[in-house]
């Protein structure tokens, strides 16, 4: 399963299929999509779980949606971006302000938010979102949203292309440290990702 396109379409291929099919779904762009207990679950720019959920609440423009596994559960990661003050005089850009965590209850069919991550570090981006104990993995901080900058304008702006909207959330405080500095990091290829080390 796959979102492809500017558009976020949906498409899928099986074992052996010489091609991609893409879903006849509704005309909206696709902003996350995750495999949870055998079955995929994808959710709009609108933050519509697809043919399941409504949203949590009435959806603002400055908002990307994650889906990811936690303890479990399924999980909706909202994150609210606010205006970059730092741009060049002319130059509009947007930064991570805040993130709000939604579990989803299956029997009720709602949303339910979440004040606190445990011993989670929870990371977001481009490719995939994951969840992490950070009980056997010290370097990492709990009760934290590690995010990198996927905001596709930044890439096209021709701004010196993404990866200033870096960081880490933290979720007690609801602080958000930005840690990107420098240009030698910055991309108008490819968003920064991050990915989870298998020794299977």
């Amino acid at each position: 399963m796959a979102i492809y396109s500017q558009y976020g379409i949906l498409a899928f291929a099986s074992p052996g299929d010489k091609a991609w099919t893409a879903i006849d779904c509704p005309k909206e762009s696709h902003k996350d999509i995750y495999s949870y207990n055998g079955q995929f679950y994808a959710i709009s720019c609108n933050g519509i779980t697809i043919d399941f959920m409504p949203p949590p609440y009435t959806i603002k423009p400055w908002e990307m949606f994650y889906l990811v596994e936690m303890s479990g559960d399924l999980h909706l990661v909202v994150r609210l971006y606010e205006k970059d003050e730092d741009a060049p005089e002319g130059v509009f850009r947007c930064k991570a302000a805040y993130f709000e965590v939604y579990k989803l209850d299956f029997h009720s069919k709602k949303w339910i938010e979440l004040n606190d991550l445990g011993d989670h570090a929870v990371f977001v981006g481009t490719n995939t979102s994951f969840a992490i104990s950070t009980s056997g993995n010290p370097g990492l901080k709990g009760n934290s949203i590690y995010f990198t900058d996927d905001t596709t304008e930044c890439y096209i702006s021709g701004d010196g292309g993404g990866g200033r909207d870096m960081g880490i959330f933290d979720f007690q405080t609801k602080a958000c440290m930005h840690f990107c500095s420098g240009g030698d990091i910055l991309s108008s290829l490819c968003p920064p990702l991050f990915f989870l080390p298998s020794l299977k």
